[in-house]
């Protein structure tokens, strides 16, 4: 018999996730919204082209290849965690990209701090807590 507390924390995991990231993509390409409107991070593709570069561990000329990299890979795992494809290595993807991130994030100009503030790690951890725990459901 399955327990309803896993369950319900493997599905909170997944639809928190695939919304965190396939948010994100809305918002780059102005889904939510222009530039500077309330709530809006980025508002068009070349503002998270300039976020990519500013975080990146890598030259200038890099950043529009690896904005669409990540838009790919997060676009790739938001929808497969939606629909719970694949859902053990879509977590343990999820956990990488977003452990990723907090290392590019911590050796950039916004720092460790930013990373500490930020729910990153927190995400992280639910993702690898999904790649180990999504056989619940």
């Amino acid at each position: 018999m399955r327990r309803p507390l896993p369950l319900m924390a493997v599905l909170l995991a997944r639809f928190g996730l695939a919304a965190g990231y396939l948010s994100a993509i809305v918002d780059r390409f102005g889904g939510w919204g222009r530039p500077g409107t309330p709530g809006v991070v980025w508002g068009d593709f070349q503002r998270f082209v300039a976020a990519v570069d500013a975080i990146a561990l890598a030259p200038s000329s890099a950043a529009p290849v690896l904005a669409w990299i990540v838009t790919v890979l997060e676009a790739s795992v938001g929808l497969s965690l939606l629909v719970g494809l694949r859902t053990r290595t879509m977590g343990l993807a999820s956990g990488c990209l977003l452990l990723v991130f907090a290392v590019a994030t911590a050796f950039s100009p916004a720092g460790i701090h930013a990373v500490l503030t930020s729910s990153v790690l927190s995400a992280a951890g639910a993702s690898m807590l999904l790649a180990t725990r999504a056989d619940e459901i």
